[in-house]
């Protein structure tokens, strides 16, 4: 079958048999199955999903000889993150905790956890911290708060929750390094640019640049210079960074209607400006797979979830999220406020 016959699908699922007690990576491979053709069933894989039998099954598509080539006539395929309870093609795994800690949780500024408005779920929204919890302020959150080591709050501190379980030694948000996305799985996503995009120009900013991105999936070398970056996003539009991210000014996106972005850094994350990526009713996705930091020195919003694994936390302001943080360790010197929202993000195809 000639590679015009052949369509992206959905292929692959790390999927729960049954949920277990720590936060997974599920992710869709970009191996394609040829049109009209089924993906072989998943492959059983040995993750301890807590109680309830096998926790865990690594998908994949045993049609790997098809091409992989984006097809805007169909939902890009997505890297997506998260507690991968769920089978649906298109649709992303949520997480289960508002914040995760792969180590330790320190600040002396305010975290504050709610249920975010837009979010179609009601109840709690708990964080995990694998590590020590070390606070010298004021910790708000709308359900449980899991910590395998120490709690240590100083006097100004205070920790308002549902329940607090301390000291418990397990860990409940996964780092490990067989869920963590693969670099060549997530250059694939984009495997060349659109006739006539200039990628050169984000690896050099010496002015302030307004770049328009349209439905597709574009990559690029770095995001490197003095001046700010604004990105204007139409569609559902993947952006990887083959390395890092490293802009002595603003880090802007401006989304229209019913776009996604999905951005994706294989390095590291440094920001001296502002960072405001979409606002409180937009849909942006940020993966950051260094194993450095995530280094924010101005005010920062993110309308969506942050996973960065392997990456630790650093902030020198405020930083807001419309969904989950996921790190390796947090150092927030500034107030943190996530608004979780646990639910799948809408597809969102080309011709929308």
């Amino acid at each position: 079958m000639n590679a015009g016959a052949r369509v992206l699908a959905a292929a692959a699922l790390l999927a729960h048999a049954a949920c277990g007690e720590t936060d997974v990576v599920a992710y869709r491979s970009l191996a394609a199955c040829d049109a009209g053709g089924e993906c072989a069933p998943p492959i059983d894989g040995g993750r301890d999903g807590g109680a309830g039998g096998d926790g865990g099954a690594a998908g994949r598509c045993a049609a790997a000889t098809c091409e992989s080539a984006l097809n805007c006539a169909t939902p890009i395929p997505r890297a997506i993150v998260g507690d991968s309870c769920g089978d649906q093609p298109w649709v992303a795994p949520g997480f289960r905790h508002a914040l995760c800690s792969c180590g330790d949780y320190v600040s002396s500024f305010p975290l504050t956890v709610r249920r975010a408005p837009r979010s179609a779920e009601q109840g709690a929204a708990s964080i995990a911290i694998d590590g020590t919890l070390t606070a010298g302020a004021r910790i708000d959150v709308a359900g449980a708060v899991y910590v395998a080591g120490d709690i240590d709050l100083d006097e100004q501190a205070s920790l308002d929750a549902e329940a607090v379980q301390g000291q418990t030694g397990v860990a409940r948000c996964d780092c490990s390094a067989d869920v963590v996305l693969a670099p060549d799985a997530v250059l694939a996503l984009a495997p060349s640019n659109p006739s006539g995009f200039d990628a050169e120009r984000f690896g050099s900013v010496t002015t302030d640049e307004l770049i328009a991105l349209t439905c597709g999936a574009y990559r690029v070398p770095r995001i490197a210079g003095p001046s700010g970056l604004n990105l204007t996003v139409t569609g559902h539009v993947v952006l990887v960074i083959e390395g890092d991210i490293e802009l002595d000014a603003n880090l802007e996106a401006t989304l229209a209607d019913g776009a996604l972005l999905e951005l994706f850094v294989l390095g590291n994350m440094r920001v001296a400006g502002a960072l405001a990526l979409g606002d409180d009713d937009d849909d942006v996705r940020v993966y950051v797979l260094g194993s450095g930091t995530i280094d924010l020195n101005a005010e920062a919003f993110i309308a969506g979830p942050l996973y960065a694994p392997g990456a630790e936390l650093v902030t020198r302001s405020d930083l807001t999220t419309t969904g989950s943080i996921f790190v390796r360790r947090a150092a927030p010197g500034g107030a943190v406020t996530i608004r979780y929202a646990s639910e799948t993000a809408h597809a969102t195809t080309c011709d929308q």
